[in-house]
């Protein structure tokens, strides 16, 4: 795990990230490949590329965060400023986000049923 800036710097130094990093690289740019995305905050350049590169293309991502659907405007540089305009993380996510959720792990799998069911047909769709 890399923590704090310059994560590529910090990636390409370490053979095993480095080849992690290349695998998640191949494995999105699959044809029909679905994300689900648990937790990420969408505040490291170096994936957002990647994702934004994929979710422009046919990659479809599924987002369980507190901030639901919400997820790239909060992580936009912009986010709270007197003029808004959408950011290119935005304007990726309007074209392949099929499906969010706010609520925890522990609800969706716990008791909240429709909650649930919207994660698995995320699969099975």
């Amino acid at each position: 795990m890399i923590i704090g800036g310059n994560k590529e710097q910090g990636i390409s130094n370490h053979p095993v990230l480095q080849r992690y990093f290349e695998e998640f690289d191949q494995r999105l740019s699959q044809p029909n490949t679905r994300l689900m995305v648990i937790g990420y905050g969408f505040r490291d350049e170096h994936i957002n590329k990647l994702l934004m590169r994929e979710l422009n293309r046919s990659l479809k991502m599924f987002v369980i965060s507190p901030q639901g659907a919400d997820s790239a405007r909060v992580a936009s540089p912009n986010f709270g400023g007197a003029i808004y305009k959408q950011s290119p993380l935005e304007d990726a996510f309007e074209l392949g986000l099929i499906g969010a959720s706010r609520r925890s792990l522990g609800e969706i799998f716990g008791y909240d049923e429709v909650e649930f069911r919207k994660v698995m047909r995320f699969f099975v769709d």
